[in-house]
């Protein structure tokens, strides 16, 4: 492994522990997002230097988002589809798919400083969130009618990806 792998390796270790950290350059981010149904929303996020993609919404997950299709929520068996944010950060994904779609949501992360911004995240927005402390999925009880996650590109998110399949539920 070269240096630079190994240094980059040791940079993200912080996303996969449980250990909080110190707050050490809280930003509010604003994201503008409009839904598959033409709807607007203006969602507002607390972040940190500590948690991924803090200094604004990162590509991959507006593409995520944006493509989540739209009428999903209205194909659920239920009242109200069962959303599941897994590595959760801040909550930016599963908030906002939360709000402008009106899915039951949960949120999940292995590090609690990420979860402790999502929840306030999650009142700041007006979005109501079940929030799981699991290291992936261990401590993640039922099924789910999507399961979104932008995962690292590294080992961690292809061994998540194949664990996210037992969860989701079948129809």
């Amino acid at each position: 492994m070269t240096e630079q792998k190994a240094a980059r390796g040791t940079a993200l270790d912080h996303y996969f522990i449980a250990n909080e950290f110190a707050p050490d350059d809280e930003r509010e981010l604003r994201f503008p997002f409009k839904d598959g149904k033409g709807r607007g929303h203006v969602l507002v996020f607390k972040t940190n230097s500590g948690l991924f993609s803090y200094k604004e919404i990162d590509y991959a997950s507006r593409l995520l988002m944006e493509n989540i299709p739209a009428p999903l929520e209205e194909n659920a068996p239920r009242e109200r589809a069962a959303l599941l944010d897994m590595g959760c950060g801040y909550g930016a994904i599963g908030i906002t798919l939360a709000k402008a779609y009106g899915f039951a949501l949960t949120m999940c992360d292995i590090n609690e400083t990420a979860l402790k911004y999502a929840a306030i995240n999650a009142q700041r927005n007006a979005v109501q969130a079940e929030i799981i402390h699991s290291d992936g999925l261990a401590s993640v009880p039922g099924t789910f009618d999507l399961i979104v996650f932008n995962p690292p590109r590294y080992t961690p998110g292809r061994k998540l990806s194949s664990e996210c399949t037992g969860k989701r539920r079948s129809g």
